[in-house]
């Protein structure tokens, strides 16, 4: 089950890096990526599919618009903290909304927060067909997936903190 939560969160990584450097390349008129960890790989999306794996699971049942929102609030919030983490910690702004209207510290921005539903309600979609049958799986004994899991946290944090050292 660990094992899978980090499938999922490298999968999504890479599908929301390949769609951020699509947007950016189309905004911009030529190729343009601002993923931490290189062309088509930015971990902000694996938070986010590992958050709405979470949201989509429990919101079972409610009402479509109040989950929705929910949605929408918690990706934007993620964003926010995003962010201030890489801000704040890796010393680095990978966007900045502050020309955009209604945004917030220039970290989010009521365009995005859209972007982010639209994205919430194709994850809500697709969670039952592909990403809770892959969530549910469990690829090794629970102490082999305990100790992947910590291994994986590990490293993510070493090579972060390492870009970032590289970086600045």
């Amino acid at each position: 089950m660990i094992v899978a939560y980090i499938l999922l969160f490298l999968l999504f990584s890479l599908i929301g890096g390949m769609l951020d450097t699509a947007y950016r390349s189309l905004m911009d008129k030529k190729f343009a990526s601002n993923c931490f960890f290189g062309i088509f790989f930015c971990p902000i999306y694996g938070f986010g599919a590992l958050l709405m794996t979470h949201l989509t699971a429990s919101m079972q049942g409610i009402d479509v618009l109040f989950r929705v929102l929910v949605y929408a609030f918690s990706l934007t919030f993620l964003e926010y903290v995003g962010a201030l983490f890489t801000e704040k910690v890796l010393k680095r702004k990978l966007w900045d909304y502050s020309k955009r209207r209604l945004n917030f510290q220039g970290r989010i921005n009521i365009q995005h927060s859209l972007y982010w539903l639209f994205l919430a309600i194709v994850f809500e979609y697709i969670y039952f067909s592909l990403v809770s049958p892959i969530v549910s799986f469990q690829f090794f004994p629970m102490k082999y997936e305990i100790i992947s899991g910590s291994l994986f946290l590990l490293l993510f944090l070493i090579l972060t903190f390492r870009r970032a050292k590289k970086i600045s």
